[in-house]
């Protein structure tokens, strides 16, 4: 014991840098086994076969231009003649538009709605149908993406099976429920499908993971033209399983004569 109290002051200095040491481990060690645990979780979509199409407008260089002037059709019209014409290829399986709303966007739109006295701020996805087919979307009972397919078809909403706080001790259920947008509440929205939970990206577990989607239909695309800048519209589409490589190569080779 006198011995070491007489070398306590290099006995301190060693017991710091153990503290040290277990500090920093323990922090490696928490944040190695919270982000695996986190990146093991179901995402909730499924990107494989999947593409996205950015899309631009062209200038008068282009041999194909058409001044403004002579154009017959809107922005919006040439997108879903766009669109047709893909699902169209015998490799594509499901097309589909959105705003705001493709895995790994990382840009956003909100909304605010309201279901009694409770008001969520979800993110809001503007879809057309198939875009639950293209990414697989899962609906919170089991039947696949049909079930959320038909929703949009209807002109009702879709939305995350975890929207409510984890701590609600109301109704949780949502199917059949109307909410209404707090900041107009002539739009009320009808819940007409519930996907399970999906995730904002692969290492973010609770943040980005509530949504609602609502119809983007192809009459309101159609009549968007002056104010519709193409590379924030998303065309994505799925190819059928065991399609030859190479289709992107193939997909940008007829970009000029069949999909221009």
């Amino acid at each position: 014991l006198k011995q070491i109290w007489n070398e306590r002051r290099s006995n301190g200095w060693l017991w710091a840098e153990l503290l040290i040491v277990f500090v920093v481990l323990w922090y490696i060690v928490d944040w190695t086994y919270a982000t695996a645990r986190t990146y093991y979780e179901p995402l909730g979509y499924d990107i494989t076969n999947t593409y996205y199409l950015e899309l631009s407008l062209k200038n008068n260089k282009s041999d194909s231009y058409i001044p403004k002037g002579q154009k017959e059709t809107t922005t919006g019209q040439d997108i879903i003649e766009l669109t047709n014409r893909l699902r169209r290829l015998p490799e594509v399986e499901a097309v589909s538009i959105s705003v705001n709303a493709r895995p790994y966007i990382g840009s956003n739109s909100g909304i605010r709605f309201r279901l009694d006295t409770l008001v969520r701020s979800p993110l809001k996805r503007p879809v057309t149908p198939e875009f639950f087919q293209v990414f697989r979307y899962q609906s919170a009972d089991g039947q696949g993406y049909r079930p959320l397919v038909q929703a949009i078809k209807n002109g009702n909403s879709v939305i995350g099976e975890n929207i409510w706080p984890d701590d609600y001790k109301g109704d949780r259920t949502l199917l059949g429920k109307e909410v209404i947008n707090v900041d107009d509440s002539t739009n009320v929205y009808k819940i007409a499908a519930v996907s399970t939970k999906v995730r904002y990206n692969d290492f973010w577990s609770n943040y980005g993971d509530r949504y609602m989607a609502v119809p983007f239909t192809e009459t309101e695309l159609a009549e968007n033209n002056d104010d519709l800048y193409p590379v924030n519209v998303e065309v994505c589409l799925r190819v059928k399983p065991n399609t030859a490589a190479g289709f992107s190569e193939r997909l940008m080779e007829l970009s000029d004569t069949q999909l221009s």
